[in-house]
Order: structure tokens, then sequence, then C-alpha cells
């Protein structure tokens, strides 16, 4: 009987979650909503990609077939919206430390990059 009980109450915060998801307009308060959600979102955005077209798009992925392709959401729409979230908004930021490392390297590389590039003579 726990187990019914269980399975009752995760498909009751399922319904509860896909209301709140379908309640949000953008992507960007859709990946939001997520990466607040689920923490582990926020270092791979392979599985934050996973979850939104799992629980946004709602695609069963053992029906999936090429024509369903067209309406998922781009992985990199939703990679961009993540990375603005944590960039510009200093919010949901990456809690694995090896993310965060190598997330810095990345945008150092980059200022660096804009500032050489900003010195050349034209």
């Amino acid at each position: 009987m726990e187990k019914q009980d269980n399975y009752k109450l995760y498909l009751e915060e399922g319904n509860l979650y896909n209301k709140k998801l379908a309640s949000l307009k953008v992507a960007e308060e859709k990946v939001a909503w997520l990466l607040q959600r689920y923490p582990k979102l926020r270092n791979n955005d392979k599985l934050l990609v996973f979850y939104y077209w799992k629980y946004v798009n709602v695609v069963n992925f053992n029906l999936l077939n090429d024509n369903m392709i067209d309406s998922l959401t781009s992985s990199e729409t939703i990679r961009r919206v993540r990375q603005k979230i944590q960039n510009e908004y200093r919010m949901f930021l990456p809690t694995d430390e090896i993310v965060i490392k190598r997330r810095r390297i990345c945008q150092e590389a980059v200022h660096d990059w804009a500032i050489n590039k900003v010195n050349w003579k034209v």
C-alpha cells in the first residue's frame, strides 16, 4: 500500500510541476524554473536539455520520431538561456567546482581576446 501511495503522490507532484511549467510563458522563465528546481542541471547542459524536452516540451522519448524533432525547443536556445541566466543575472550558478573553474577559464579567455582585439590597429 505504501508504494502505491508514493506513486500517487509522485503523479500529483508531477501534475503540479507540469501545470507550473505550462503557466510560464518564455524559455527564460522555464529554464530558470528548472535550474531552481533541479540544481544538478546547473552543471550539465545535456541534462538540462533532456529535462527541458521531457518536462516543457513533454516528450515521450519512447515515441520520439523524426517528425517531432522540429517541434522541440533548440538545444542551443536552452543552453544560451542558461548561460544568460548564470552570466548576466548571476542566478542559479553552477555547484560543481570543476564546472565553475572551466567556465571561469573560458570567460577569461574571451575577455582577453576582446581586450587584445580592441588594441589591434586596423
